[in-house]
């Protein structure tokens, strides 16, 4: 017989055994290789948030984002997805968009003394096929 690891975690005020090895195979079932490793982590670290989600709001930006999908995920499993959602909306606590990076292309791009449309033209001829536009 297998030894499963059963951690007890406190959930809306009783006591819920968070079979670990479960979830695991729900999380590789169900999710991207890649995304699996975060999504466990953060999901054993941060699951006392699962309880009290005031604790999200001290972490980082990118980390708050990764602790609430993957907690949101753990809820899922557990059966307290919407419990979980509603904690979020009750505490204001969303995830956080990160286009950044898109903003500041939009911004150099309609500047109006900006010549990176110019620039694209120049260096289009020495690009690849598949680094073109």
């Amino acid at each position: 017989m297998e030894n499963t690891e059963v951690h007890h975690a406190v959930y809306h005020g009783y006591s819920s055994g968070i079979e670990w090895k479960s979830y695991e195979t729900f999380l590789t079932q169900h999710y991207a290789r890649t995304t699996v490793p975060t999504v466990w982590c953060c999901s054993r670290k941060y699951q006392s948030f699962l309880n009290d989600v005031s604790g999200i709001d001290h972490l980082t930006r990118t980390n708050g984002n990764n602790v609430i999908k993957s907690l949101l995920v753990l809820s899922r499993f557990l059966g307290k997805y919407e419990d979980f959602k509603y904690k979020l909306k009750q505490n204001n606590i969303k995830l956080v968009s990160n286009d950044n990076g898109l903003k500041a292309f939009n911004w150099i791009l309609n500047a109006q003394n900006s010549d990176v449309l110019q620039w694209v033209k120049t260096i289009e001829p020495n690009l690849r096929e598949n680094e073109k536009l």
